[in-house]
């Protein structure tokens, strides 16, 4: 991109959703700009408020859940050593909403982790893939059972989860062309 922008070429760099929430966004605009390239950035909504509207799962709710986090479920480590990076006890909360992108090979971790920390195994959750696409499929039960129902339904990338006393509204407030 500096590069095309030297040149004096325009250029469009198009990525779906907000390019600042677990994207590459902040980290190709800085180069921008320390480049001194001009730029514009005009975002799109997260996935996590696509997957919200489309899945009937509202992410904040004033009788179920007033607040929400977003966090990402990246593997690291390598082979038999393998975990995910997170602050497992602020993420366990009864009254707010967990939205976990890009964790679905993390899935048997991330709930174990959860579940470690403090969260009831019946907690509800739900997988969102493929949010907003018109092959978007959602997948709900608990946070026990979500790794074995992601392998029974065998859920693909991209997949967020959905975790709180929210994901239930999906049978009453998913439209009904995606339940």
């Amino acid at each position: 991109m500096i590069s095309s922008a030297r040149a004096g070429r325009s250029l469009v760099r198009l990525k779906g959703g907000d390019p600042y929430i677990f994207g590459r966004g902040g980290e190709e605009v800085a180069g921008l700009a320390q480049a001194g390239s001009l730029f514009d950035v005009i975002p799109g909504i997260t996935a996590a408020q696509a997957a919200a509207a489309q899945a009937g799962i509202p992410i904040t709710h004033r009788d179920h859940s007033p607040s929400v986090v977003l966090a990402t479920g990246h593997l690291q480590g390598e082979h038999g050593d393998r975990y995910v990076d997170l602050d497992w006890p602020a993420l366990v909360h009864d009254k707010r909403t967990l939205v976990i992108y890009m964790g679905l090979g993390a899935l048997p971790i991330i709930c174990e982790q959860l579940m470690a920390h403090g969260m009831p195994a019946d907690t509800p959750a739900a997988l969102v893939e493929r949010a907003s696409l018109p092959t978007q499929r959602v997948v709900s039960g608990t946070v026990a059972r979500l790794p074995a129902l992601a392998v029974s339904h065998q859920i693909e990338s991209p997949t967020l989860i959905m975790i709180g006393h929210v994901v239930p509204l999906h049978h009453q407030l998913a439209p009904k062309a995606s339940s």
